[in-house]
């Protein structure tokens, strides 16, 4: 079994592009998709949320997952808002984006960051054992 790949033994370029581009990115097309229908935007949070899990599994343990989680949820919930508003029309959705999006977003983040943080920490401890 292979160990998981960890954040910190990433290039800085591709730390920048996996930690603050992607998350941006991601909630900007979010963000124009919720003036268009609520089934594709629903789609995309659902693979956001399997995203911030795959994020946190980068790291050691909850603690960091959760730090790369709150700074990619604040991003994506940022992306969303702005974009949201930069298309001057009316959501599909039940409830509109507000600039409360961010920190619901960013909570959430958390919260799946330390889940995949827990995930990854336990399979690079199951690989460690598989190799000795």
């Amino acid at each position: 079994m292979e160990r998981p790949e960890r954040f910190s033994d990433l290039p800085p370029a591709v730390q920048a592009q996996l930690a603050i581009f992607t998350p941006i990115m991601f909630g900007v097309i979010a963000g124009l998709v919720v003036v268009h229908g609520s089934t594709v935007y629903w789609i995309l949070q659902a693979l956001a949320a399997l995203g911030g899990i795959a994020a946190g599994t980068e790291h050691d343990g909850p603690r960091e997952g959760a730090i790369r989680g709150v700074v990619g949820g604040l991003l994506y919930g940022l992306g969303i808002f702005v974009a949201f508003k930069a298309t001057g029309e009316d959501a599909k959705i039940s409830a509109e984006p507000t600039v409360a999006l961010p920190v619901v977003t960013a909570i959430a983040g958390a919260l799946l960051g330390a889940l995949g943080g827990v995930l990854g920490a336990r399979a690079r401890r199951g690989a460690a054992g598989a190799g000795a």
